[in-house]
């Protein structure tokens, strides 16, 4: 390119002749002569081309008509992704490097993709002003196609171990995990992070002893692969089978839970990351050094970077200042070749120690170099940091190896097939069942060791997932070396580029022949068990050591089984009593011995009785490992029972209350005749007076041995009351229980009458007077308070009574037997009828009573609520 640029007629352009160049021109223009680097110079406003040797390949078939051209006029489709940039150099002295760029390029009249890495540079007249554009590039298209193809390769081998089904681990010469995927380690309750780099003893401390420790040993001791079944306790609690497959670098374990011969729906979730993507090439440094001295002139930002020194810094330095101790001799050869006057370029890969103290690996590019003026002799060097490629390649050929062995050493069969589902690939495994080789497989030649009966369903599904892009998966038989068919579940899934479309296909073959047998065998035996069960009357549940439920039948139902499984019976219904049952049970697997007992439940609120047996649940090892449940719920027929027992007790009460009538009547209406005969045959108004006031008072027991003892129909008309004077006069009544330490407010609000029997309402509320005295004891306050009211529901108009106290109060089981006949909390001082006959008198008058209470030291209380409507509907009753 010197000659070419020597000849080239210059005066007919812009700069005309050469010896009115600019030195800075001239200087650049030398410097780029003996670069090694593809190099170029545009020069001037119109950006008239320079470039070296090493620049011809990319300029291709431009060669040599860019020499002194325009730049925007031969280069159209490269111009907008470069032009404002070189045009920010020229005007503005801006630098730009940037890496990896996609440029439009035409080579051989054909526009072609390509890569750059390239840098832009100012040059400078005298004075400062930029005079042309310093161009240092290089094509970097086969590096990235490579980088992506290298991609591909790692997206390909990790779908392979994302398509296995069992659970995979990697352990080190030193027991450590360096890999777990998501499956094994689901599979002992832990996370892929809580595996990878602990020990294996450390982690599992109770398996030391076990058939596991002394296979996993075997493996590694021996040099062969080790397969073992075994049933592991707390915290597992299962059975897993277990293949052992050591390698130089430590050992492989696959293994599944075969506790009911499942095997897992997704072999491998995650898995380590196997490779780490390659960091892009670094900038390229440039250096000029002075070849007597070996000391650096020049140095440019990248090589800076590379180093960690600044530019100043740089300066003065030699090639043995950044060298690594151990690299310093191929320095010394090459100076030796320069002092015989070699001048051919020269390529080193070594090692330079940054200022930082970190070792760095470059790759240096050499060349002899004169000044114009034929000067001394110097040296131009490229510099290039290839730390991170290097490292990223020997991680990538580790990788590869290392999964090369792991998938050709798994049980599972696996393969891979282009997007038209021809079968390029296998893993050993698949050669070893089926019997073959490579060249029998290749292509769709794995249809020979299908069962011709199964084969066309297999290929109208595999042709719907080709079609479709769906993954496809499917249970049918393959035919082993042996000959003999066996049962295969096969998973396949795509493997999908940027824009969604499938590239290839990952495929899995794991044998379920067992499995299929046992999901025969275990179909049939739980539909016996259903059919069974299906006649008991019973809850029957099982329930581990933890008493939480594991399996039921006939649930309550109050309940639905989603709410049951998994929980305990204290979880299930919080507000719930089942103190005794969680007791009974736990005794029955401390004892370990089956029991029966009759226990009260609360259950939503409402007490249930059942007859409870309880058996406890034995291992395999003959451990207890839970408890199995059957309640009959015998709730009615105690309530037929205890209603047997109070209705023998009522007829007992109405006989002894009949008798009791029959004898009291006789003797009151003599008594009440003869205070007729006083009150009339008298003259002494006050003896006429009390006589009357007898007759009234004795009228009243009448009412109240018919109404208490006899249980009797009302003999009376209903008449129109204000309640407020009913509630008043039952009142009066207790008038001589009242202590001074007992307050009564009265409120009374109510101006309408209600259709009623007086004497009966009046029964009511001395009922619920008597039994507020009671409570308060002496002191305290007694509330009496009518109202206007609504029924809330029906919206019917009447009046609404309020009997309230600052008594002991009731708890809630008081609560729900005050109104149960011969239901007493007075002790003898009681019977047990006042509110069970209050509740018959209301029912009558289509009232509506709420009674709410609290117990406790301070604060107590209880208020009776009762409403009546003014229109009772009562008819008149004849006397029986």
């Amino acid at each position: 390119m010197a000659d070419r640029i020597r000849a080239f007629p210059w005066e007919n352009t812009s700069l005309g002749p050469m010896s009115q160049w600019p030195p800075a021109l001239v200087g650049a223009i030398g410097t780029m002569l003996e670069s090694c680097f593809p190099t170029a110079i545009l020069w001037g406003p119109e950006m008239l081309q320079f470039y070296n040797d090493a620049y011809i390949p990319l300029a291709a078939d431009k060669h040599p008509s860019l020499l002194g051209q325009s730049t925007p006029a031969q280069w159209p489709e490269s111009w907008p992704v470069v032009g404002s940039q070189l045009e920010a150099v020229l005007q503005r002295g801006e630098r730009f490097y940037r890496e990896k760029v996609l440029i439009p390029w035409r080579r051989n009249n054909v526009i072609q993709d390509v890569y750059w890495t390239y840098s832009y540079s100012p040059l400078r007249l005298v004075g400062g002003a930029v005079g042309g554009i310093l161009i240092i590039c290089q094509d970097v298209t086969g590096e990235v196609l490579a980088t992506r193809e290298r991609d591909a390769l790692a997206v390909n081998l990790q779908s392979v171990l994302d398509s296995i089904t069992d659970g995979l681990v990697v352990l080190d010469k030193d027991w450590r995990y360096t890999y777990s995927n998501e499956q094994g380690a689901r599979i002992v309750g832990l996370r892929p992070e809580d595996l990878t780099g602990a020990k294996v003893w450390d982690l599992f401390p109770h398996a030391k002893g076990t058939k596991f420790y002394d296979g996993c040993h075997l493996a590694v001791e021996s040099g062969r692969p080790v397969h073992f079944e075994e049933f592991y306790p707390d915290p597992l609690n299962r059975w897993l089978e277990c293949h052992c497959y050591p390698s130089e670098r430590g050992l492989s374990v696959y293994f599944r839970d075969s506790t009911d011969r499942k095997l897992a729906e997704e072999a491998i979730r995650r898995s380590e990351e196997r490779f780490r993507t390659l960091f892009d090439l670094v900038p390229v440094g440039v250096g000029i050094t002075d070849a007597a001295s070996g000391r650096l002139l020049f140095s440019n930002e990248q090589m800076s970077r590379i180093t960690g020194y600044t530019r100043e810094e740089l300066k003065g330095m030699t090639s043995n200042d950044l060298t690594h101790p151990e690299d310093r001799d191929e320095n010394e050869d090459f100076y030796r070749s320069v002092e015989t006057g070699a001048t051919g370029e020269v390529v080193m890969t070594k090692r330079y120690v940054r200022k930082d103290g970190r070792v760095v690996w470059v790759r240096v590019c050499v060349r002899v170099i004169h000044d114009p003026a034929d000067r001394t002799a110097q040296l131009l060097g490229t510099v290039e940091d290839i730390t991170e490629s290097r490292m990223a390649q020997r991680a990538i050929e580790e990788n590869e190896a290392r999964l090369t062995a792991l998938v050709d050493s798994i049980p599972t069969l696996a393969w891979m097939a282009e997007k038209d589902g021809s079968v390029f690939w296998y893993n050993r495994r698949w050669y070893e069942y089926t019997g073959t080789d490579a060249e029998q497989m290749k292509g769709w030649g794995w249809q020979s060791v299908h069962d011709p009966a199964v084969l066309p369903a297999v290929l109208e599904r595999w042709n719907v997932s080709l079609r479709t892009g769906d993954p496809f998966e499917m249970v049918f038989p393959l035919r082993g070396a042996d000959g003999v068919f066996r049962s295969f579940i096969t998973r396949v899934i795509p493997v999908r580029n940027a824009a969604g479309e499938v590239t290839r296909w990952f495929g899995t073959c794991t044998e379920v022949d067992e499995l299929e047998r046992t999901r025969g065998q275990l179909a049939a035996a739980q539909e016996r068990i259903r059919v069974a069960l299906s006649n008991v009357p019973l809850i029957l549940y099982t329930a581990d050591r933890d008493l939480r439920c594991t399996w039921i039948h006939r649930p309550h139902p109050k309940f639905e089984v989603n709410e049951i499984i998994g929980r305990r019976d204290d979880e299930i219904d919080p507000s719930g009593d089942f103190t005794e049952l969680i007791d009974f049970k736990r005794s029955v697997m401390e004892r370990d011995m089956s029991d029966r007992r009759e226990m009260t439940l609360t259950i939503k609120g409402v007490q249930e009785v059942y007859d409870t047996y309880a058996e406890p649940i034995h291992g395999p090892d003959g451990e207890v490992v839970g408890v199995t449940v059957a309640a009959h719920d015998v709730t009615r027929q105690k309530l037929a029972e205890e209603t047997l027992r109070k209705t023998e007790k009522l007829a007992l009460a109405g006989r002894l209350a009949a008798t009791i009538a029959h004898e009291i009547n006789n003797p009151l209406e003599s008594v009440t005749n003869l205070l007729y005969i006083l009150r009339t045959s008298t003259t002494d108004e006050h003896a006429r007076n009390y006589a009357s006031i007898a007759e009234e008072e004795l009228a009243r027991v009448s009412q109240i041995v018919t109404q208490s003892l006899r249980f009797h129909r009302q003999s009376t008309v209903p008449t129109r009351e204000k309640l407020s004077t009913v509630l008043d006069s039952a009142a009066a009544l207790y008038e001589k229980r009242i202590s001074r330490r007992t307050r009564i407010e009265r409120d009374f609000s109510d101006r309408s009458e209600v259709q009623c029997y007086s004497s009966e309402l009046r029964q009511v509320f001395g009922n619920l007077i008597g039994n507020a005295l009671d409570a308060i004891r002496g002191e305290g306050t007694l509330y009496l308070r009518t109202r206007e009211a609504s029924d809330p529901v029906s919206g019917e108009k009447g009046v609404r009574v309020t009997v309230g106290d600052t008594g002991h109060g009731m708890d809630r089981q008081t609560l729900q037997r005050i109104a149960e006949p011969f239901f007493t909390t007075k002790g003898t001082n009681g019977t047990g009828l006042g509110l069970w006959i209050s509740k018959d008198i209301l029912q009558k008058h289509r009232a509506k009573m709420r009674v709410k209470s609290r117990p406790g030291p301070t604060r107590s209380g209880t208020v009776f609520s009762i409403f009546l409507p003014l229109e009772s509907r009562l008819a008149p009753e004849r006397e029986p």
